[in-house]
């Protein structure tokens, strides 16, 4: 359960990113908030990609080349689903924990 979890919250939040501007990897490992190693976030990268959720190109920067990720429709969808499994689950954890209630 502990590494479900763990999967489809990074997928949202990756995702979430995305959804806002593209992205490198690399820049995706430096967002404070995600809390994820390079070694967490690019098999995810390469999973959702292999879905169909992101798009990859591979563009040179500084003699180097890197991948560019991008979000598609289908990442939206997922992004939308996920974000009804997240509303769902914090409910749950806020009634579990009685947070809201006077």
């Amino acid at each position: 359960m502990t590494g479900r979890f763990q999967s489809w919250i990074l997928e949202a939040c990756i995702l979430a990113t995305l959804a806002t501007k593209d992205a490198y990897g690399y820049e995706l490992t430096k967002i404070n908030a995600l809390c994820a190693s390079e070694s967490t976030i690019y098999p995810v990268l390469r999973r959702l990609a292999d879905k169909g959720c992101l798009t990859v190109s591979s563009q040179m920067h500084q003699a180097r080349l890197r991948k560019m990720y991008s979000i598609t429709p289908a990442g939206l969808d997922l992004l939308s689903a996920l974000t009804g499994e997240w509303r769902a689950f914090r409910k749950n954890i806020d009634e579990l924990l009685n947070i809201g209630e006077e």
